[in-house]
């Protein structure tokens, strides 16, 4: 059974090492390989065969009025939150992709195709902490901190493939955005 998301990938030109390096002194950090990073516009998780086929088409068919585009990124966030954290974030600027994440979910919702419907916050995950730690004081140190820019040009229905080494994302469909006008 395929374990399934829909997202962008991010072309990348950040430079996330020194706030990555401040993460050096606690135990159990997972930083995420650049190679991979992505935005999940909607997250659909383990998916029974036949249902493959309803988010292949809600995918291949989608419509959207949003165009390729730039975003910057900008801050640092924490899942669930900043004392308790298990999950360190870069913000994202721009709406296009709450626009494109609304999409996208609309035509899984089309389609009939469960996926988790908690409001979308745009971001990109940095690195992962195996258990909470209290990153209250990097967040206020990097509020504000610009870390480069991204490029959206596509959507992909990714598989996702969790090791020990950490994910592998496996591209089954891609659904490349227009220029924009």
């Amino acid at each position: 059974m395929p374990r399934l998301f829909v997202g962008t990938p991010l072309a990348h030109d950040l430079d996330t090492q020194p706030v990555l390096d401040e993460l050096s002194g606690l135990e159990g950090v997972k930083k995420v390989d650049p190679a991979i990073y992505h935005v999940t516009l909607a997250f659909i998780g383990d998916t029974l065969d036949p249902k493959v086929a309803d988010v292949e088409q809600a995918i291949g068919s989608l419509s959207t009025d949003v165009a390729s585009h730039t975003v910057k990124v900008r801050g640092l966030g924490a899942f669930p939150k900043a004392h308790k954290a298990r999950v360190l974030w870069a913000g994202l600027e721009g709406h296009h992709l709450d626009v494109l994440a609304r999409d996208v979910r609309a035509a899984l919702k089309e389609r009939k195709v469960p996926h988790d419907t908690r409001a979308f916050h745009a971001h990109l995950t940095l690195a992962r902490l195996k258990r909470p730690q209290d990153l209250t004081g990097l967040l206020h140190a990097h509020k504000a901190t610009e870390l480069g820019t991204l490029d959206v040009d596509a959507v992909h229905l990714y598989e996702s493939h969790l090791t020990p080494q950490g994910p592998r994302y496996t591209n089954r469909l891609s659904c490349t955005l227009e220029e924009p006008a």
